[in-house]
């Protein structure tokens, strides 16, 4: 949904190669943990990695919204699976 809202189309293997080349600035996110507590780089691209492979396998109404993210006419069911997460 975060996507669509930004009109930018979701590529996951875009994101995962993002991830992977571990370009972060790692002093800053290390002032961000409580000292030792952040674990090495290694461990937390894998972590990312492993946690969100679900975006990879995106089911055909999130497929749908994602090849609309630039046109929004799919605001019906958008406004559908929102309210489904919502609870309501």
């Amino acid at each position: 949904m975060k996507c669509w809202n930004a009109k930018e189309p979701f590529n996951s293997e875009e994101l995962f190669t993002k991830v992977a080349s571990a370009d972060y600035d790692w002093d800053d996110l290390q002032r961000l943990v409580r000292r030792g507590d952040l674990s090495s780089q290694e461990v937390v691209i894998k972590t990312v990695i492993r946690e969100y492979a679900f975006l990879k396998d995106l089911d055909n109404q999130l497929l749908k919204i994602v090849k609309d993210s630039k046109a929004h006419k799919e605001k019906q069911l958008v406004a559908k699976l929102v309210s489904a997460l919502s609870g309501g």
